[in-house]
């Protein structure tokens, strides 16, 4: 069965394309594309745009596109990346130079990276050179929205005030940092003459053919006269070159630290950060002006730098690699301090008052009776990896194994812990919890307590090898099987209802949180199988606060899609139908992107969204595009 299905197909209506006694290859009514165009008739129009798409030209609708159904996104018979480069040349694409700076690895352009081809070019045509869909620098702002707004403030680059991004940098990928189209300076040279005035001369006279110039000014806008970055050095500013170079245009006079210890004594004997290879304080710190604090270069770069050994980690192919939120965003500084700090590993405080600065509910805990060890101690990296894991939590083994680094499981005494069953396979946190309980005694056991576990009735579930036989049925023997006739698919395990664990995807058969669940909340639970960033975007769906059941029956089969009128129904439990809902939604009116009625969730994500009002694209003209062609307003 295909995830997305043409509609027609969908609902069986097969007389829409097909004639029984048709002589037209596949029994079509028409040829392809006419039968096509009987209900995609905006996509037709734009095959003739002053920009065309050779395919659309010149093929049929097929050549991408699968009649029925497929598994990818707008029938698409490929997924878009590999649909697109059977004709397109990722190394045409893609700017490569040897100028200074150039990575031996390509920089691809997120939408590149993430296959997304239609996210900035229209596959049918397009009134814009390049089939984009919209105009260059409107295009590029639909992403960089930050940016938009921060660029028209102060004095404004002129290749940014002409809306033209394509003047300094590549749209799909290269060598070179930012996806320049050169390095610097070779990209400054291309409009700024270094070697006559005024440059020359505002520049003291010192030859900067060589130098890199967004050390000092910024490439966008800034407040500053000349685009200078306003955080700028004391004898820059005074334009005293002396303090650092010789007759005020040569060469540096001293390269190691100790020249700048002469102004920043605070840091003598304390400078910490110990570099190898002769790394010295300028390669951290611009001498003259920077965008940011201290003089940086860019911080969510700069750590990487040096320190790319951290990025690896030893993962199977289909291992999703996780990144420690502050090492995902570059923001290094948030953990470390790198002059004078006060623990191990330039770390800015002691491990345990670090971490609680993010984990507060975890850390709110140490008040709890009785705590495992190491949470006891502040040392949080003694299960957790701080940068890079492949397990979850990151931590930094598969868990069992992890457990067994202290605690020998295999032994005589911890068999007869457990009722004589020989631990084999079993996660240790079905039962423990891994930071702490508020019972004493606990063994840090979770509080909620299945019955037959509570009783030490072993034999209620196990048969005296250990295993479990009777699938689904022997839970059952104690839960009515009515409320639970239609069993959630969970996504780790498929819908068996004879596998003996079926449950257990979600439910813990010993000891566990609140409805005997795995995790303290239902979220948890769920995003076990769920991807975590469907919930945790800018701004959360507050029906989450209550828990995934305030939408969902967290039984019920047909979990992964609620329904169109279900939907519908829901939202307008919470959002009064007449004051939110201006935008016709229903079965009388149909999404041209899946033939199904529209509904909330056609605009409005259910869980998390980076853009205001939950939508799904921003509001102030991408989300209408999305079903509106820009040529000609019509629906698609």
């Amino acid at each position: 069965m295909f995830s997305n299905q043409h509609e027609p197909y969908a609902t069986a209506n097969c007389s829409s394309c097909h004639r029984n006694h048709s002589t037209t290859p596949g029994l079509l009514t028409a040829e392809t594309n006419t039968t096509c165009r009987q209900c995609h008739a905006p996509q037709f129009g734009v095959i003739n745009a002053p920009f065309g798409h050779p395919p659309v030209q010149d093929e049929s609708c097929d050549f991408c596109h699968s009649p029925h159904g497929s598994d990818h996104r707008s029938l698409l018979n490929e997924p878009q990346t590999v649909l697109c480069f059977e004709c397109h040349d990722m190394d045409e694409l893609t700017v490569v130079t040897a100028s200074p700076g150039a990575s031996e690895t390509l920089r691809l352009h997120q939408p590149v990276a993430d296959g997304d081809c239609g996210g900035c070019h229209d596959p049918h045509g397009s009134f814009i050179e390049g089939l984009l869909n919209r105009e260059k620098a409107e295009l590029c702002y639909s992403c960089h929205t930050q940016e938009k707004v921060t660029f028209e403030t102060g004095n404004v680059h002129q290749p940014v005030a002409d809306g033209n991004c394509a003047a300094c940098h590549t749209p799909h990928g290269g060598s070179n940092e930012s996806l320049r189209v050169l390095a610097e300076p070779q990209l400054c040279l291309g409009c700024h003459d270094f070697s006559i005035p005024p440059l020359e001369g505002s520049h003291q006279g010192f030859n900067v053919t060589e130098s890199k110039c967004t050390t000092c000014h910024n490439p966008h806008n800034s407040s500053g006269d000349h685009l200078l970055n306003t955080v700028t050095h004391e004898p820059f500013v005074d334009r005293d070159c002396e303090s650092c170079h010789e007759d005020g245009v040569g060469a540096v006079v001293q390269f190691e630290a100790d020249m700048c210890l002469i102004c920043h004594d605070d840091k003598e004997g304390g400078t910490g950060h110990q570099h190898a290879g002769g790394v010295k304080c300028i390669d951290c710190h611009s001498p003259h002006a920077s965008r940011f604090d201290a003089l940086l270069h860019t911080p969510t770069r700069l750590c990487k730098g040096c320190h790319s050994d951290i990025l690896q980690v030893q993962a199977s192919d289909n291992a999703e690699v996780t990144l420690h939120k502050p090492l995902e965003k570059g923001l290094c500084l948030e953990c470390h301090k790198m002059h004078d700090s006060p623990s191990d590993g330039f770390l800015a405080k002691d491990q345990l008052s670090l971490c609680a600065g993010c984990h507060q509910s975890i850390a709110a805990r140490a008040a709890d009776i009785s705590q495992h060890d190491p949470f006891k101690k502040g040392k949080c990296s003694s299960c957790h990896a701080t940068h890079v894991a492949v397990e979850a939590h990151m931590l930094k083994k598969v868990e069992r194994r992890l457990c067994e680094s202290c605690h020998r499981l295999s032994t005589v005494e911890m068999t007869a812990a457990h009722g004589g069953y020989t631990l084999s396979g079993e996660n240790c946190t079905t039962c423990h919890d891994p930071h702490s309980t508020p019972r004493a005694g606990s063994v840090l056991v979770y509080a909620n307590l299945h019955p037959p576990y509570a009783d030490g009735d072993c034999s209620a579930c196990h048969q005296d090898d250990g295993t479990v036989q009777g699938g689904i049925s022997i839970c059952f023997d104690c839960h009515d099987s009515d409320e639970f006739s239609s069993v959630h698919v969970a996504g780790r395990s498929g819908a068996d209802l004879e596998r003996v664990d079926i449950c257990l995807d979600c439910h813990s058969p010993h000891a566990g949180h609140e409805n005997m669940f795995r995790r303290k909340t239902d979220i948890e639970t769920c995003i076990q199988c769920h991807d975590r960033k469907e919930f945790t975007r800018k701004n959360v769906h507050g029906a989450l606060d209550s828990g995934c059941d305030t939408c969902h029956d967290l039984h019920q089969n047909n979990y992964s899609d609620l329904g169109d009128p279900i939907v519908n129904e829901l939202c307008i439990d919470c959002h009064e139908e007449g004051e939110t809902h201006a935008h016709p939604i229903g079965s009388d009116y149909q999404d041209p992107r899946t033939g199904r009625p529209l509904t909330c969730a056609s605009c409005h994500e259910p869980h998390s969204s980076d853009h205001e009002y939950m939508l799904t694209f921003d509001h102030q003209r991408d989300l209408c595009v999305q079903c509106h062609t820009a040529g000609t307003m019509h629906v698609r």
